[in-house]
């Protein structure tokens, strides 16, 4: 399957899993799936793994766009999300010192996508 392929060293592979679980967010039974096959959890461990892997940088902005998509589709609150998953929000906030420009964008967009939503706006 698709979301098997977060695991993988293949970067494009795993990019696309990645879209492929962003697409995921709109509804709320897929964003249970999403849950129950811990695509959060590995998520959230390509952030953690950023830092000792090179290649993962091309992956960090889909990672966040995917988080920011999450938060604003509304069926997980920024604040429950935050408190199972606090590297999401702790790496987003660190990395807008980032010098990478592309990396700003998304995660300006991501901070926008989360303070948009209804109750993101606290927890950011």
């Amino acid at each position: 399957p698709p979301l098997d392929d977060l695991a993988t060293d293949d970067v494009l592979v795993r990019l696309n899993a990645i879209e492929i679980s962003s697409s995921l967010v709109a509804a709320p039974h897929t964003v249970r799936y999403l849950q129950e096959q811990r695509i959060l959890s590995q998520l959230s461990d390509i952030i953690v793994a950023s830092d000792s892997e090179p290649l993962s940088q091309f992956v960090l902005p889909a990672v966040f766009k995917f988080y920011g998509q999450l938060c604003s589709a509304g069926h997980v609150s920024p604040a429950e999300l935050h408190g199972q998953y606090p590297i999401f929000l702790e790496r987003t906030l660190l990395l807008l010192e980032s010098q990478d420009a592309m990396l700003f964008v998304t995660l300006m967009d991501t901070v926008a996508m989360v303070c948009g939503s209804s109750s993101g706006g606290g927890s950011v």
